[in-house]
């Protein structure tokens, strides 16, 4: 084409010599950097034929190194087919990874949620005076750090207990210890002998 864009010599027989080469037009920047010397490409584009397309331009130059004229090349069908095949495949692989994402996300929520709730119910089981209850197995993460850290809590109560049991075990004087809400949570040997109750049939009795 010449510098206004008219066509000179075009290797498809269809096309006007002197037509107006219309396409180009909305990409003035990059046809003005090709006049100035500098090959360049334009952006995708539709053709007159409705079809897309993607020229590269380069100048001619004349006796004096100025541009004369333009030479394109156009990108051929199949380019824009494998591009619309790539198109297709990243758009696919774009659902794939969103959805395996949604997936990890959704079974790692569901996992973290199943070891709370064990850490939950091995407390309210200590809380309810079950001390044997564990939470171990939780993993090596700051959920199974904690985990670890009842357990630890919990085995240390039950020495404290057994060690306290074992001194009023020791006294001739009866004693019987209850909760808040006055249900009996332990008892001596002597407070046993005394009330003439077995410990699982006093514990847990209001007082």
């Amino acid at each position: 084409v010449d510098l206004e864009l008219r066509t000179i010599l075009d290797s498809r027989a269809h096309v006007a010599i002197g037509a107006t080469r219309y396409g180009l037009l909305p990409h003035r920047a990059e046809v003005d950097a090709t006049r100035t010397g500098r090959a360049t490409a334009t952006r995708l584009y539709r053709h007159e034929d409705g079809r897309w397309r993607l020229s590269a331009l380069a100048p001619l130059r004349g006796p004096d190194g100025s541009a004369v004229a333009l030479v394109g090349v156009e990108a051929t069908p199949e380019f824009f087919t494998i591009l619309g095949a790539l198109r297709r495949q990243m758009i696919l692989l774009g659902g794939v990874t969103l959805a395996l994402a949604a997936l990890g996300s959704l079974l790692f929520l569901r996992q973290t949620g199943r070891r709370l709730a064990r850490l939950r119910e091995t407390m309210s089981r200590a809380a309810s005076g079950d001390f044997a209850a564990r939470a171990e197995g939780l993993g090596k993460d700051e959920i199974g750090a904690l985990g670890r850290d009842l357990d630890g809590l919990l085995a240390s109560v039950v020495a404290r207990r057994d060690y306290y049991e074992e001194v009023l075990g020791s006294l001739e004087i009866a004693r019987v210890t209850t909760d808040a809400s006055g249900e009996v949570r332990g008892a001596n040997a002597s407070a046993e002998r005394l009330l003439g109750l077995t410990p699982a049939r006093l514990i847990g009795r209001p007082l």
